[in-house]
C-alpha cells in the first residue's frame, strides 16, 4: 500500500505536467502561420513531452524506489509552461525584452506604424485571400515570442482581397429575398451581378429567376430577376432602333415601364433586334410600350420537291436560311432526287430558319447473308426489320444459316421483315443424373455432347460423396449440343454427435466441448441481469442428435448487476445552453456507463438554464449507477 501511494504522487505530478503542457502547447501553435519559423518552438514542445514520458518510465520501473527527483522535474515542467503561457497571454512581461507582436488581420500601416520605433527592413509581398481583407496581413516571418532584437528583416503577406477569376459552385438563388441574395453575392465574392426589376403584387423583393448557376468564375456574368413593387420614376426613352431585344426590354422594364412585344419581318434589321417603339422621349407617368421586334428577311418557301440540290442551296443561301441534308433509302424515289421536306410550299419563313431536306439513296438491295453478327449491323445501320428464328438440325452446326426469305440483291420494300432460319444443331434429350456417380456422369455428357460441370452440395444425410443430387436442367429437356449443363454432386454424408445439456455450464466449457464434437457453438446474452452467475448458459437452441458442423445458438447469463460510478463536473455543463449540456452528458454517462440506461428531459424553469433540476436522478458530483437501470437526466430549459 505505501509503494502504491508513491507510485501515486509521482503519478499525479507526471499527469499535471501533461495537462500543463497541452494548454501551453495550444497558447504555442494556434497562431502559427510560418511552419519553418516555428520549428524551434515545436522541437521545445516535443522535448517536454519525451521528458514527461521519460519520467513515467522512470517511476513504474522505481516503484519501491523514492521518486522525489520525477516530482521535482515534473514541477519544474510544470512552472516553465505556466510562466511561458503567460508571456504568450502578455499577462507578464519581461524586463527590457520587446516582443514582435502579432500582426494577423490587422492594417498594415499597423505594422509600419509599430515599426517607427525600430527601423526594422520591412519586405511586403502580396496575394489573394477569402478570409482576410485587402490590405490587411494575412502572415509574417517572425510570430511572437521573438525578441524584436534578433529580427534583422520582417517580411509580411498583404492581401490582395478575393481572386475574382477563381472558379466556384455558384448556387440558385430562386426564392430568397433580395437581403440574402445579396449577403450570398457579398459571401462568395461575386462581382458581375446584375438585376432586372419584374412589377408584382406578390413575392416582392424576392429573386425570381437567375441566368446560370453551378460552376462557373466569380466574374462571370449573372442576371438575376427581382420582383419589385409597382412604383415609377419620370424618365427620357431613348431611341432603342436596332437594339438587341433583351437590351430593350430589360432597360425599359427596370424603369418601370409595361412592355408588350410584337413580332415583324424586315429587310433591313436583323432577327432579334428593335424595329420600333410606340414611345420615346420624355416620360411621366407610367406607360406601355410596344417594342416591334424583327423575325428577319421574309422568305416564301417554294416547292422544293421538284428543285435538285444544287438550286436548293443556291436558294437557302439567297435568303439567309440553314439547311441540314439526310439521307435514307427509298424504293419509290429516283436515286439523288428529295424526298422530303420540312417546309411545304407557301411556308413563310425568316432569316436564319433551319430546313432540313432528306434525299434519297435509291432502293435497299439486299446483301449476301454468310454471317449472322454481320447481317445484324448492316440491317440495324439501314433500319431493316428482321426476325431470326432458331430451330434444330442434324446436318447443320450451331449458328449456321439455314435459310433467308430475301435473296442477294432483290430490292427491300419499306416495312418489308427479313426472316433468317438459324441452326441450333443437333437436338439431344438431357437425361436423369441424378443418382449417377461423378465418373458416369462425364462419360455420358462426353456421349452426347454436353458440358457439364460440377459443383459441391456439401454434406448430405444419406447421399455418398460424388453422387449426383440435382441438375440446372430438368431430364427431358431438348437442347442443343454443347450446352452448359451444372451438376450438384454430394460431399459424402454427414457426421452425426450428440449434444450435452449445456445449461449450467460455463462459456470456456461449452467452447472446448463444442470443438471436441465439430459443432460450431454462437454466443448471446440475456437481456436482462440475473442471480446467475456471468457467462454461464442458461438455455440452448437444439438438443439431442445432430450433424457434425451444424451451429447451435447458446444463451449466457449477463450475470448479477453491478454498479459504476461518474462524477458529473459543473464545469462541464453548458450556462443557458439546455442541447449543449444534454450533448455533454449523453456522451459522458454512455462512456462511463455503458450498461445504465438513461433518458433525457428538458424541464421548463425561470433559472439555472443549462443545469442539472433538483428532481434529476444524475446530480452535480460523484453519482453510483447500478447496471440495468434506468436513470432519468432533467435539464433546466426556458
Amino acid at each position: 500500500m505505501k509503494n502504491e501511494k508513491k507510485f501515486k504522487i509521482y503519478l499525479i505530478f507526471i499527469i499535471l505536467s501533461f495537462l500543463v503542457l497541452i494548454g501551453y502547447s495550444f497558447l504555442t501553435i494556434k497562431d502559427i502561420t510560418n511552419i519553418k519559423e516555428s520549428i524551434p518552438k515545436i522541437l521545445e514542445l516535443v522535448f517536454i513531452l519525451l521528458l514527461i514520458i521519460c519520467f513515467l518510465v522512470m517511476g513504474r520501473k522505481n516503484e519501491n524506489k523514492k521518486n522525489y527527483p520525477i516530482i521535482i522535474g515534473s514541477i519544474i515542467i510544470i512552472l516553465y509552461c505556466i510562466f511561458n503561457s503567460l508571456l504568450t497571454l502578455n499577462i507578464i512581461t519581461l524586463p527590457h525584452d520587446e516582443y514582435i507582436p502579432n500582426f494577423y488581420n490587422l492594417d498594415k500601416e499597423e505594422v509600419y506604424t509599430w515599426n517607427k520605433k525600430y527601423q526594422i527592413k520591412i519586405t511586403e509581398n502580396y496575394e489573394y485571400s477569402d478570409t482576410i481583407l485587402e490590405e490587411h496581413v494575412i502572415s509574417q516571418n517572425y510570430l511572437y515570442p521573438t525578441l524584436v532584437k534578433d529580427i534583422k528583416e520582417l517580411i509580411i503577406n498583404t492581401s490582395l482581397g478575393p481572386d475574382y477569376n477563381k472558379e466556384i459552385i455558384v448556387q440558385n438563388l430562386v426564392g430568397l429575398k433580395y437581403d440574402d441574395a445579396i449577403k450570398y453575392i457579398n459571401d462568395n465574392y461575386l462581382n458581375n451581378v446584375s438585376f432586372k426589376y419584374t412589377k408584382m403584387s406578390e413575392n416582392i423583393d424576392t429573386i425570381i429567376s437567375q441566368s446560370a448557376s453551378g460552376s462557373m468564375k466569380r466574374n462571370d456574368e449573372i442576371i438575376l430577376e427581382l420582383a419589385v413593387n409597382n412604383e415609377f420614376i419620370p424618365f427620357t426613352i431613348p431611341d432603342l432602333t436596332n437594339k438587341d431585344k433583351i437590351y430593350a426590354e430589360s432597360y425599359l422594364r427596370k424603369n418601370g415601364m409595361d412592355v408588350k412585344l410584337e413580332y415583324d419581318y424586315s429587310d433591313t434589321i436583323t432577327k432579334g433586334h428593335v424595329i420600333n417603339q410606340s414611345l420615346n422621349g420624355n416620360i411621366e407617368e407610367e406607360s406601355s410600350i410596344t417594342l416591334t421586334i424583327s423575325l428577319g428577311k421574309k422568305t416564301i418557301a417554294p416547292d422544293i420537291s421538284v428543285m435538285n440540290k444544287d438550286d436548293i442551296t443556291n436558294w437557302i443561301k439567297d435568303n439567309d436560311l440553314k439547311i441540314k441534308y439526310l439521307e435514307e433509302y427509298s424504293d419509290t424515289v429516283s436515286l439523288g432526287d428529295v424526298i422530303s421536306s420540312s417546309t411545304k410550299e407557301g411556308d413563310i419563313l425568316s432569316s436564319d430558319d433551319e430546313i432540313i431536306i432528306t434525299i434519297s439513296k435509291g432502293s435497299l438491295k439486299m446483301i449476301e447473308v454468310n454471317d449472322l453478327s454481320t447481317f445484324i449491323n448492316w440491317a440495324k445501320n439501314n433500319n431493316v426489320d428482321y426476325q431470326i428464328d432458331y430451330e434444330y438440325n442434324n446436318s447443320l452446326s450451331k449458328d449456321s444459316i439455314i435459310s433467308v426469305s430475301k435473296k442477294s440483291g432483290e430490292p427491300i420494300s419499306k416495312n418489308e421483315t427479313i426472316i433468317i432460319k438459324v441452326s441450333k444443331g443437333k437436338s439431344i434429350t438431357i437425361p436423369n443424373f441424378v443418382g449417377m456417380s461423378k465418373n458416369d456422369i462425364k462419360n455420358k455428357c462426353s456421349s452426347l455432347k454436353l458440358n457439364c460441370s460440377f459443383k459441391n452440395g456439401g454434406l448430405t444425410n444419406n447421399t455418398k460423396k460424388d453422387i449426383c443430387t440435382s441438375q440446372n436442367k430438368k431430364s427431358g429437356t431438348v437442347v442443343s449440343e454443347g450446352t452448359n449443363l451444372v451438376l450438384t454432386v454430394s460431399g459424402g454424408i454427414y457426421e452425426k454427435v450428440s449434444l450435452p445439456n449445456f445449461v449450467g455450464m460455463s462459456k470456456t466449457d461449452i467452447t472446448n466441448k463444442c470443438n471436441s464434437l465439430g459443432i460450431t457453438c454462437n454466443f448471446t446474452y440475456e437481456s436482462n441481469f440475473s442471480s446467475t452467475k456471468k457467462d454461464t448458459c442458461t438455455k440452448q437452441s437444439t438438443t439431442g442428435t445432430v450433424n457434425k458442423g451444424s451451429k447451435i445458438t447458446i444463451t449466457l447469463s449477463k450475470g448479477p448487476a453491478g454498479t459504476c460510478k461518474v462524477i458529473v463536473d459543473a464545469n462541464q455543463l453548458s450556462s443557458g445552453n439546455p442541447e449543449g449540456t444534454k450533448k455533454t452528458l449523453q456522451t459522458k454517462l454512455k462512456k462511463a456507463c455503458p450498461n445504465v440506461n438513461f433518458t433525457f428531459e428538458m424541464k421548463t424553469s425561470n433559472s439555472g438554464i443549462g443545469y442539472l433540476a433538483q428532481n434529476s436522478d444524475i446530480k452535480v458530483g460523484s453519482n453510483t449507477l447500478t447496471e440495468g437501470k434506468t436513470y432519468k437526466v432533467i435539464i433546466n430549459s426556458n
